[in-house]
This record gives structure tokens, sequence and C-alpha cells, in this order.
């Protein structure tokens, strides 16, 4: 489960980013206080779950929108491994 939750990526479009160093301390409330306002839910995510589609030797099924002729089309992926693994919650 720890896996597939680094691999979501939450989008908040509409915030300024987090800086390790600001200008003034004006603009370090300012972005702390709008991330302060933003509820547990994002409106969208991004989901980087291809990267379980590898193969064993990392090839990916498909690379520029084409098919990749190095995915070994046999292998099992990670995603398998966990999905078969007992490593479950069930809502």
């Amino acid at each position: 489960m720890a896996i597939l939750d680094c691999l979501i990526n939450p989008q908040w479009p509409w915030l300024p980013e987090k800086k390790d160093k600001y200008e003034n301390r004006n603009e370090e409330e300012g972005v702390e206080r709008a991330w302060s306002t933003v509820p547990d839910d994002p409106l969208n995510y991004h989901f980087k779950y291809t990267l379980l589609e590898a193969d064993e030797h990392g090839q990916l099924p498909v690379l520029n929108d084409e098919r990749n002729p190095e995915f070994k089309q046999g292998s099992k992926t990670a995603l398998h491994y966990i999905a078969e693994s007992n490593n479950k919650v069930n809502s």
C-alpha cells in the first residue's frame, strides 16, 4: 500500500509553490496562509502507476506512445507482485 500511495501526486493548480527561501516575511506568510486553507482532498490527482508496469529489466511496455520492442511480454511486473502479495487493506 505504501508503494501505491507514493505514486499518487495530488495536484493543487491554484496554490502558490512553497519555497525553501522567501524574499520576505510577507511572501512566506501569504504562501503558508494559502496552503493552510486547503481541504484534505484535492480536485485532481496524477497517478504514476505506469512505473509498476515495467518488466523484470525495467522496460516499459509503451515508450513515446509506441509499443516498446524491448519489453518482455511474459515477464511479471511489479504491479503483478503487489497484487499477489498479502499486504492488502480491504475497504
